[in-house]
């Protein structure tokens, strides 16, 4: 499907609106705010290389986020078929309006992966974040939910 100039237009238009009334609403954010445990869910498309074509990726997996923002964390992504166990780490640039970014360096089947950033939007008072990603050769987003402290042996 092809996206024409003046569709893009409209959407990036339409996110704009939506990311700057959203400080009207929103309560105010600091690291402390996205401090915990999430569940993340994701989904997208990547591509292997350069000029390859983009395969479908899903991901899951727990981060936690200490109270200076930075993210650590394991899971599992599905890219085209094939499965591999990561772990990231980053650390987060957040607005007080709870817009913000991250770079994430990472790793696949214990090898260095390449890094990839995300925007993002806090909501629920850090109980939801919404962030898609921004790095070229892909299209990522994801969603991560704060999990409430529970034990396991319940």
């Amino acid at each position: 499907m092809r996206i024409n100039r003046r569709t893009m237009q409209i959407g990036i238009a339409i996110s704009l609106v939506l990311l700057s009334g959203h400080s009207t609403w929103a309560q105010e954010c600091s690291n402390k705010t996205t401090e915990g445990r999430y569940v993340i869910v994701g989904e997208g498309y990547v591509s292997f290389g350069p000029n390859a074509p983009l395969v479908p990726a899903k991901t899951l997996g727990i981060v936690t986020a200490d109270a200076n923002g930075v993210y650590t964390g394991d899971g599992i992504d599905n890219v085209g078929g094939q499965v591999f166990v990561s772990h990231i780490v980053g650390t987060q640039h957040l607005n007080a309006d709870c817009t913000g970014s991250i770079t994430y360096k990472s790793t696949s089947n214990g090898q260095p992966a390449p890094d990839i950033s995300f925007t993002f939007v806090v909501s629920e008072h850090g109980n939801r974040i919404d962030g898609l990603s921004v790095t070229a050769g892909g299209m990522l987003s994801g969603v991560l939910r704060r999990l409430e402290e529970w034990r396991c042996d319940r």
